[in-house]
C-alpha cells in the first residue's frame, strides 16, 4: 500500500499519519535502531525475565524489527508476539523464526481473552503520535491485561515537548519537521502531556 493510510483507532479520532509503504518500513527500521543504539539495550537491563515459558509482546510492532532482533538472545522456546492495527508492514511468515508471530489487533480493543495475563514483558514505542488523552487509560488497562502477575511493561517515548529541529546551515528548510516540532509542542488545553 502506498497511499497514507487512514486507520483510525477505535477509542480515538487520530487516524495514523505516516505511510505504509517500503520507504515507511525503512523509517520504522531506523528509529528502531536510533533507539536501539540511543539506549543500548532492547530490553531494560533490570528487567529480569524468566528463562523458561517466556511470553514477549510488542505492541505497535510495525515491521517486527524489535522482535526479530530480540529473537536472536532469546531461547527459542520463547513465544515472541508482535501486534499491529495493520499487516501492511509485516514481513512474510515464512521470514519470520518459528517462534515469532505477527497478529492484527487494535490496541485500544481488548485483546483475546486467550492472550489475557500471559506475557512476562509488553513493549511498545512511540505510541503517544496516535493516542488521544480520551484512549491513555484504555490502552494503558489493555498493556496491563496482557502481563502476567509481576510482568514488566517496556513503554518508550520522546520527550516532545524539548524537541528541538536543527538544521545546517546551507541546507534545504526543513518545513515538514519545523511543523511537527509546533504541534508537540502545542498540546491541547486538556492535555496531561504537560
Amino acid at each position: 500500500m502506498t497511499e497514507n493510510s487512514q486507520e483510525q483507532t477505535s477509542g480515538g479520532s487520530v487516524p495514523y499519519i505516516f505511510n505504509r509503504d517500503f520507504n515507511s518500513s525503512i523509517r520504522l527500521n531506523y528509529n528502531h535502531w536510533l533507539v536501539t543504539e540511543a539506549c543500548g539495550y532492547r530490553l531494560h537491563p533490570k528487567i529480569n525475565l524468566p528463562k523458561e515459558n517466556l511470553r514477549i509482546a510488542d505492541v505497535g510492532t510495525g515491521t517486527g524489527i524489535w522482535l526479530l532482533e530480540l529473537s536472536d538472545t532469546c531461547p527459542t522456546t520463547a513465544q515472541l508476539d508482535g501486534f499491529d492495527i495493520s499487516p501492511a508492514q509485516f514481513p512474510p511468515k515464512e521470514w519470520l523464526p518459528e517462534n515469532v508471530n505477527l497478529f492484527i489487533q487494535d490496541i485500544f480493543k481488548p485483546f483475546p481473552q486467550e492472550m489475557i495475563g500471559t506475557y512476562d514483558m509488553v513493549n511498545l514505542r512511540f505510541a503517544l503520535c496516535y493516542v488521544n488523552d480520551e484512549d491513555a487509560e484504555p490502552l494503558l488497562a489493555n498493556l496491563i491485561s496482557l502481563l502476567k502477575p509481576n510482568g514488566f511493561l517496556q513503554w518508550f517515548e520522546t520527550n516532545a515537548y524539548k524537541t528541538k529541529v536543527y538544521q545546517p546551515s546551507g541546507s534545504p528548510p526543513a518545513i515538514g519537521m519545523a511543523q511537527l516540532e509546533k504541534m508537540w509542542h502545542k498540546p491541547k488545553p486538556t492535555s496531561s502531556y504537560k
